[in-house]
């Protein structure tokens, strides 16, 4: 079945969509737990509404399947999921609940006008006694998709906070004014709390370095998210493979052969 070369771009487009899927949904619960001091039961209640916009687009998307050319519907899911991700990407720790519900929404629309056409796209292009084995294909490269992404996805994310710590850190010196003037108001504030004079110093350290590892944290949680919109715009590529195999050919009608001369035709 791979050897179809439109068969194996739908599996990349499946692929990618369970990378984004997979992927997306592990980094924004994590991100309001960690960073915004959400409850697991917030988190969970912030992906609710996507889930139900995923009900209500996917029947209309299945409607439009048949009507509209798949690269079309396909296409524009993956744009609207890059959209969605490119949206998380600017998220900071002062994001309301419900624009973080919103973005989400959003990848959920995209997501459900891709999965009817992708479905239908990548099994017309293989003969009827290879669909069986098409079908198991297309959902494993989805499922493998979704567990690759994911882990590479966390390895990303754990990288990325140590080098935006890492610079960031190298920022805070004595000759940053900034800095020195942040460390001077937490040292007050701890001698307002009680601390000790000959902690106050180090515990004003301890912030600082707090500090530097909450918006490494956020930066990393941005880069990943902005990963996720470059894979979906990559994924057009395939798409257009796609599109160009399902595009109908102009049939040539068979040209009728002149009369050989002297003989007249019948009737």
């Amino acid at each position: 079945i791979f050897r179809s070369l439109p068969f194996t771009a739908a599996m990349l487009v499946s692929f990618v969509l369970g990378a984004g899927l997979f992927g997306s949904t592990y980094l924004l619960p994590v991100f309001v737990q960690q960073l915004q001091n959400y409850t697991p039961t917030q988190a969970g209640l912030l992906l609710m509404p996507a889930g139900f916009a995923l009900v209500l687009v996917f029947p209309l998307a299945g409607a439009l399947s048949d009507r509209a050319p798949a690269g079309y519907m396909i296409g524009f899911g993956l744009l609207v999921f890059a959209w969605s991700a490119w949206l998380t990407s600017q998220v900071s720790a002062d994001t309301s609940f419900w624009t973080l519900a919103w973005w989400t929404v959003l990848s959920r629309i995209g997501m459900g006008a891709i999965f009817p056409s992708l479905s239908s796209a990548s099994l017309k292009v293989l003969p009827p006694p290879l669909l069986a084995q098409a079908s198991g294909a297309m959902n494993f490269i989805r499922q493998l998709g979704g567990a690759i992404g994911t882990a590479l996805l966390t390895v990303f994310l754990e990288r990325r906070t140590v080098f935006h710590g890492d610079v960031l850190a190298a920022t805070q010196t004595p000759d940053n004014p900034a800095t020195m003037a942040w460390l001077g108001e937490s040292a007050r504030v701890m001698q307002q709390l009680g601390v000790p004079a000959i902690d106050q110093s180090a515990a004003a350290g301890w912030l600082l370095g707090q500090a530097v590892y909450y918006q490494a944290s956020v930066a990393a949680f941005r880069d990943g998210f902005l990963v996720v919109a470059v894979v979906f715009l990559a994924a057009l590529l395939p798409t257009w493979l796609l599109h160009r195999a399902q595009r109908p050919r102009p049939v040539l009608e068979p040209i009728a052969p002149e009369p050989e001369p002297g003989l007249q035709p019948a009737g």
